[in-house]
């Protein structure tokens, strides 16, 4: 941590990391040579075009390849790059909250696949009872406009008259404290309308894991709240895996 530039990562996550952000390393969840990719990743030491010029002292453009808009970082390459959020950033947010949904289709009884990593995901599915819906990526009708109506997850739950928001998302690790507070504050406005239209109940899951697998200390609180086993370590392991790929674009 005392190193300038390969501690800064550590000195971000110092005041927002959880314990468990580190339990897909110490699983074994991963490859070896995937580890040390993610070592290098957070030790800033990835031959991003950043690197190259100020590091390594290159005579190249240390603006971002894929948008040019940004200075080529680890950071910028695995959060914030706009050329890579419709496809490769949707591709690893979509895998890690895939888990949560087929076990929120097993908790309810909705049909579902055998194995979570073979689910694919329906607009709308009903449990056999008819009493649970759930949505995946489906706006929400209300009689006044929102300006945030689309969570990616929605769980109608007729018999306990409760409604629940399920919003995932893979930042910067440094700012999934701040992701959380502001998916919460997103959604808001939704819950209380629906709490005003349907006379239910409503709830609001931030289920933020950061892009090298850091989570904060309300994680598994969320994951309670949900009723679903402790899914962490497979999410962590999906959001690592997806920025592995960015990373390697």
């Amino acid at each position: 941590m005392q190193k300038r530039l390969h501690g800064k990562f550590m000195r971000d996550v110092s005041e927002v990391a959880d314990e468990r952000s580190w339990q897909w390393l110490r699983a074994g969840y991963l490859g070896k040579g995937t580890e040390g990719f993610v070592f290098a990743a957070q030790e800033q030491a990835l031959r991003t075009r950043f690197f190259r010029a100020t590091i390594q002292k290159e005579a190249v453009d240390p603006k971002c390849r894929v948008c040019g808009k940004e200075v080529e970082s680890v950071g910028h390459l695995a959060s914030g790059c706009s050329g890579l959020a419709q496809k490769e950033y949707r591709r690893r947010h979509d895998r890690m909250g895939l888990r949560v949904y087929w076990e929120l289709c097993r908790k309810y009884g909705v049909k579902c696949a055998d194995v979570w990593y073979k689910e694919v995901p329906d607009e709308v599915r009903v449990s056999e009872d008819g009493q649970v819906e759930i949505w995946w990526d489906r706006g929400v009708e209300t009689t006044q406009k929102m300006e945030h109506n689309r969570p990616d997850v929605t769980v109608l739950n007729r018999a306990a008259q409760e409604w629940t928001f399920v919003d995932f998302s893979v930042p910067w690790d440094k700012n999934v404290v701040l992701k959380e507070d502001e998916k919460v504050a997103k959604y808001a406005p939704l819950a209380k309308e629906i709490r005003k239209m349907h006379r239910v109940s409503t709830k609001v899951v931030p289920l933020v894991v950061g892009c090298l697998g850091v989570v904060s200390s309300r994680f598994v609180g969320y994951l309670k709240v949900l009723g679903i086993p402790d899914v962490l370590g497979g999410m962590q392991t999906c959001a690592v895996i997806g920025t592995t790929l960015i990373l390697n674009y």
